[in-house]
């Protein structure tokens, strides 16, 4: 019977373990989206955007505004403004606006992020590109939640490889690795009431605003990195001296990359080699896709050498290398890398950058033509 009650006594206690940690809802703001804009008080004027669980409220939404000089004194203010204690472990998204990414290194702001155990993680960082103050007031009524419905976008297009998915701690890793120059999705609204992802925003390794890539040359730089979730769907329109010529589709099924690196006489080189197995999708070209095939590979293994070449050779200029070779020389020659570490882009820029690309089609479709 002692042992009975003993077992019993521990079973309630079990369940009643939770409960002196409990969270009211209605007496707590949940930052479901921050903003961080250029001030004009202050540092930064930083946004948020809670969800409002109160019956009696009509619209479910709220969203607050402070100048703050930290993101730590924004979360301050912020909790002289809300009717709850405000906690950060459902974030989902922060936009940073281009105009703060070109003039400070965002990076060392988010050390309140990282020393919290309680704060998310996983919430994607992404820049923007406008006046934050329009879209974190943006309420369509087609869409949900507007930080839900950036998340889910920036997720959606990743799927087509048209993007990155850079979340806090991946940030971190971007920033505190010298073999690699951070990045991060960009989006824009598109003068309607939408909300368009554009590409990829480059930082340099001082953590500043570089550049933007395009939807198109995100997935070529995917393919760089190696980071592709297959099917992969791309558009190349071949540009061909003779009457062959035309936009050709294709999905990238698999894709084996190879890299062999040197160093002599204080310089890298590389040798990427790329085996592709695609299948096709559509073809504008005059070619028989089914009985010229080869030629048709031939064709597009020209034309997607000569554009990740252009997209290499405009990270080199711009000296950021988020395709991962710094990791690839340190790795393999780990002396050489460490006398250019703390400035690896510089030495990047530098590196002799050879492709070798090989295309093969697995399937045609069902026509034969």
């Amino acid at each position: 019977m002692k042992k009975f009650k003993l077992l019993l006594f521990f079973i309630i206690l079990t369940f009643l373990y939770g409960c002196g940690d409990q969270l009211n809802l209605e007496k707590t703001t949940i930052t479901l989206m921050l903003g961080i804009d250029e001030g004009e008080e202050e540092r930064f004027e930083v946004f948020q955007t809670s969800p409002v669980f109160s019956r009696e409220a009509p619209v479910k939404i709220q969203t607050f505004s402070v100048q703050a000089s930290s993101l730590r004194e924004a979360r301050k203010k912020f909790d002289s403004k809300t009717s709850g204690n405000v906690v950060g472990g459902k974030l989902q998204v922060i936009l940073i606006s281009k105009k703060v990414l070109k003039k400070y290194n965002i990076y060392k702001y988010f050390d309140v992020f990282y020393r919290d155990p309680k704060n998310s993680v996983t919430a994607y960082i992404t820049a923007y590109d406008g006046d934050l103050s329009e879209l974190v007031n943006f309420l369509p009524a087609d869409k949900p939640r507007i930080a839900v419905h950036i998340k889910r976008l920036i997720s959606t297009t990743r799927q087509n490889e048209s993007t990155a998915t850079t979340t806090l701690q991946i940030f971190r890793r971007l920033n505190e690795d010298k073999a690699l120059t951070p990045f991060m999705a960009e989006i824009k609204r598109d003068g309607s009431d939408d909300i368009e992802v554009t590409g990829i925003a480059l930082l340099n390794k001082d953590g500043k605003y570089m550049l933007t890539i395009d939807k198109h040359q995100s997935a070529l730089m995917l393919i760089l990195r190696d980071d592709l979730r297959f099917p992969v769907p791309l558009t190349f329109d071949i540009d061909n001296e003779q009457e062959n010529s035309g936009e050709v589709s294709f999905d990238v099924m698999d894709l084996d990359r190879k890299i062999k690196s040197d160093y002599a006489n204080g310089k890298f080189s590389f040798n990427l080699f790329f085996k592709m197995d695609v299948n096709l999708t559509e073809s504008y070209l005059t070619l028989n896709t089914y009985n010229e095939k080869r030629k048709v590979e031939k064709m597009i293994e020209k034309q997607v050498k000569k554009e990740l070449e252009e997209l290499i050779k405009t990270f080199q200029e711009h000296e950021v290398c988020p395709i991962g070779l710094g990791m690839h020389a340190r790795a393999n020659h780990y002396q050489a890398f460490k006398k250019v570490e703390d400035n690896w882009p510089k030495a990047f820029k530098n590196a002799d950058i050879n492709l070798d690309i090989q295309v093969q089609i697995q399937n045609t479709g069902i026509l034969k033509y």
